[in-house]
């Protein structure tokens, strides 16, 4: 887990089903660094349509940057 919470960028590029990218997302919130870049892949798919909507992590959908199935980038504000 150190090496997460030292990391400035963490890609997520897996079997999407939208769960583990939730539990994710809540680990993060507390174990990154303010100003750590997570990028998303495949936010298009409908397994990840309501995970990327649901996360409450400041986003950006990069859909015209990244590829047909969706690419998303999002920074932690402020660690807890």
């Amino acid at each position: 887990m150190e090496a997460f919470a030292k990391a400035d960028i963490i890609f997520i590029d897996r079997h999407q089903n939208g769960s583990l990218e939730s539990l994710l997302a809540k680990r993060f919130e507390t174990l990154l660094k303010p100003g750590a870049v997570i990028i998303w892949d495949d936010i298009l798919l409908s397994t990840m349509v309501d995970f990327w909507k649901g996360i409450n992590i400041h986003k950006l959908d990069f859909r015209s940057l990244g590829h047909n199935s969706g690419t998303g980038v999002s920074r932690l504000i402020s660690g807890s």
